[in-house]
């Protein structure tokens, strides 16, 4: 992955002239969306032809088109929703689709530069409607419950889009673990007496999680160095909390059988 990486550096710095090709999964919100796109459309405000559409023309699209290519289904996507674009943010999707790509190493950070022009955005560009948790600066104990309407749902889809098979489970911890380090960081802010409100964007949430996940999941062969024995703990406690007495008991002769096993 590496040295295919370096090869498309390679011909993002002129030696070579490429089209930028994406994935249309990604860029249209990724597999899990999408999915549930075609499943329940009412849910997200479409129709059975919008989801048959989705799923003839981008479920079942080639793996990767050139950036042209996606632009125009896109188009055609807007058409047969009906979206209306007058609002700002119209290629808020786009944006985040191509960060996703450069995350994962698909494209180049050079090649995210020209497929923003090649979609009518300079670099920079700022995202009109962008959801955001903002934190304020006197507030010494924030929680993600005080970010825009839709910013946790919009995290749990990027993320997704990165780790689709994510368990709920490792999901969760991982977002606890993220809203953890921002809460801290309200905190100190807060406790400077000059804080100053600052805003958390979804990718710089996400992100967070994603590293953690990573981590702590995806490492075989060793525990995660920056996990100790209080999460396993909390995790038997969460378990404990869910169970009445008499399954609590069978729960931990059960845990103690499998611990003595372990030492023998």
């Amino acid at each position: 992955m590496k040295e295919l990486y370096r090869f498309r550096q390679y011909l993002t710095e002129g030696v070579i002239k490429e089209n930028i090709m994406v994935s249309p999964i990604i860029m249209f919100g990724g597999k899990k969306y999408i999915e549930d796109v075609i499943s329940s459309p009412d849910d997200f405000g479409f129709d059975k032809d919008d989801a048959e559409w989705v799923k003839n023309n981008i479920l079942s699209s080639p793996k990767m088109v050139s950036i042209q290519d996606y632009m125009d289904l896109d188009d055609k996507w807007v058409k047969q929703a009906q979206i209306d674009t007058s609002g700002g943010g119209a290629l808020d999707h786009v944006v985040d689709g191509l960060k996703i790509h450069v995350k994962q190493e698909l494209i180049t950070p050079e090649q995210e530069k020209e497929a923003m022009k090649v979609v009518g955005l300079s670099e920079g560009v700022v995202k009109e409607d962008k959801l955001v948790w903002t934190i304020e600066g006197e507030d010494d104990s924030p929680t993600i419950e005080s970010s825009d309407e839709g910013y946790k749902e919009a995290v749990v889809s990027y993320i997704k889009s990165i780790h689709p098979n994510i368990s709920d489970k490792n999901l969760k911890k991982s977002m606890e673990v993220a809203e953890e380090t921002w809460y801290n960081e309200g905190r100190e802010n807060a406790k400077s007496g000059e804080g100053e409100d600052f805003d958390v964007s979804v990718e710089e949430f996400a992100d967070g999680a994603v590293e953690y996940y990573e981590d702590a999941y995806l490492e075989e062969g060793k525990l995660n160095e920056n996990e100790d024995d209080s999460y396993y703990i909390d995790e038997i406690k969460r378990d404990l909390e869910e169970l009445d007495d008499k399954e609590a008991n069978e729960y931990l002769e059960d845990l103690a059988k499998a611990i003595l096993k372990l030492k023998r």
